[in-house]
């Protein structure tokens, strides 16, 4: 499957990405569907062969608006529409209260997501931002759950800080397409937990990391083991890890109160994976595209991942 984003709409500031239709007020859920070209219909339609046979225990999905096949099920899928979707969010918080930051279709419908702003934001140290976010992605070809994942961006630069926490602190929850999945999603005061906790140990994370001064050692570690898939004596391997380092010194003249921190070598390292890293595409579009899907759905959360249990595991010794 392509990684394009067919459409997709912002609110406030543009995003790092460039794409996506503008709009200038919060938007409603009825608003935002529109908007980032959501408001259509999948349906399940029986597949027959060119001779005429019926195939059993098989049922394609079908884009309504454009009768685009997207993927092929079992009999017991059950899908979630996209406004159904959007609900969800009204249900967390509140009727009209959700403030869809992003929201967009990759490739031809197969898979949707709805970034949703949290009302409540929190400070790693002075003039350290972090809003809350809670991510839904769906899949429509059959090939993924419904997931909700919570989603930290780092105001001064755009960070997105999609990781788990250890100590089985959940990060999100995932749902299959079987069964009355209405009623798993619409779980709200499971999510509100989930979502306070996940953040409150995340901000204790954080400040733990802010807290905590690194030395060259340490930093040369922490760098080696976020290249270690790499041959970290190649070049252009030693160039992205100088792109950290230099991330890393960038932070602290930006934030002298985290200057020589954890937590500004660990947003070295993300803002280099969201902003400095180059990605392939046969043009603009396309690599902007391709980025965005790494960045959410793909390599990129197992890079961060990685760099925040060794930013943890380090500064813990």
């Amino acid at each position: 499957m392509t990684a394009n984003v067919e459409s997709m709409m912002y609110y406030k500031e543009k995003p790092w990405h460039g794409l996506g239709n503008e709009l200038d007020n919060p938007a409603t859920s009825s608003e935002a569907i529109i908007a980032a070209g959501m408001d259509w219909e999948v349906e399940a339609q029986n597949i027959v062969t060119e001779s005429g046979i019926l195939l059993p225990k098989k049922k394609a999905i079908i884009r309504k608006d454009n009768n685009v096949p997207l993927g092929v099920v079992g009999l017991k899928f059950q899908f979630l529409q996209n406004k159904e979707s959007f609900s969800f969010f009204d249900g967390v918080v509140g009727q009209s209260k959700a403030i869809y930051h992003t929201a967009g279709v990759i490739g031809k419908g197969e898979k949707i997501w709805i970034l949703a702003k949290l009302p409540k934001n929190m400070y790693i140290a002075k003039d350290d931002e972090v809003e809350e976010y809670l991510l839904l992605v769906n899949s429509h070809d059959g090939k993924g759950s419904i997931r909700m994942f919570f989603t930290p961006i780092r105001v001064v630069c755009q960070n997105t800080l999609n990781i788990a926490l250890s100590d089985g602190i959940k990060q999100g929850a995932s749902i299959r397409h079987v069964g009355k999945i209405m009623d798993k999603i619409t779980d709200v005061q499971e999510i509100l937990r989930m979502s306070h906790k996940f953040y409150t140990d995340f901000e204790q994370g954080s400040k733990f990391l802010a807290s905590k001064q690194v030395n060259s050692k340490e930093v040369e570690k922490f760098i080696k083991t976020c290249f270690s898939d790499y041959d970290t004596e190649a070049k252009k391997v030693k160039n992205m890890m100088e792109k950290v380092e230099e991330n890393f010194e960038t932070e602290g003249k930006v934030l002298p109160t985290i200057a020589g921190t954890y937590w500004a070598l660990f947003n070295g390292y993300t803002g280099y994976i969201d902003h400095g890293r180059a990605t392939k595409g046969k043009d603009e579009y396309d690599r902007k595209s391709n980025h965005l899907n790494s960045i959410w759905f793909d390599s990129s959360v197992k890079l961060k991942q990685r760099a925040w249990d060794a930013a943890v595991n380090i500064a813990s010794k």
